[in-house]
């Protein structure tokens, strides 16, 4: 991890890496942000 991540909490990255595999035209496999599978919605 570079020191500009290091402290960021494991859960709000996932949510960024989701939303940056939706924005590159992917599914959110994860199902935390309700473009996957699952459709849960995380706000």
């Amino acid at each position: 991890m570079s020191g500009l991540n290091a402290h960021y909490p494991p859960a709000a990255l996932a949510v960024e890496f989701a939303r940056l595999r939706v924005a590159a035209g992917l599914p959110d496999r994860s199902g935390l942000i309700g473009d996957g599978p699952f459709g849960q919605s995380a706000g």
